[in-house]
């Protein structure tokens, strides 16, 4: 893999100057004198490089996670509209299979012989007309 070194010297600026500025505000108030400040320097230079690497490594890491988020939230979309399909469809299974068992029901009473109650056929032809076009 090939190290952006421009990436990295843009992080690394902008940490060692934060780094620097508590230093030396720990070491202009007496917090820090001499050698311990030029260690926590130098740890503090190692550490600020360390991060720098790390962040610009890890940048390709973060951006394809976005990219995962992104495309997660366009499946679940998606999804969202396939239930709702699936809901209509069964709602339209319903409505022909009312449709049916009503005109089932009607045949019957008029196989029969008996005289069809009045509300029968107006659910017979409203069930018939809910679902012809």
């Amino acid at each position: 893999m090939a190290v952006d070194t421009a990436a990295i010297g843009t992080v690394y600026d902008a940490l060692i100057a934060k780094v620097k500025g508590t230093l030396d505000d720990q070491f202009s108030s007496g917090k820090l004198k001499g050698t311990d400040y030029a260690n926590v320097l130098a740890s503090g230079l190692n550490a600020t490089i360390q991060a720098s690497i790390k962040a610009v490594q890890d940048q390709p890491i973060q951006d394809a996670q976005v990219d995962m988020i992104n495309a997660q939230a366009d499946t679940e979309a998606s999804r969202k509209l396939l239930v709702e399909r699936q809901t209509e469809a069964f709602d339209d299974n319903l409505r022909v299979e009312e449709a049916k068992t009503l005109t089932n029901v009607t045949g019957m009473f008029g196989a029969g012989g008996t005289a069809l109650p009045t509300d029968l056929l107006s659910k017979m032809f409203t069930a018939v007309a809910a679902i012809t076009p």
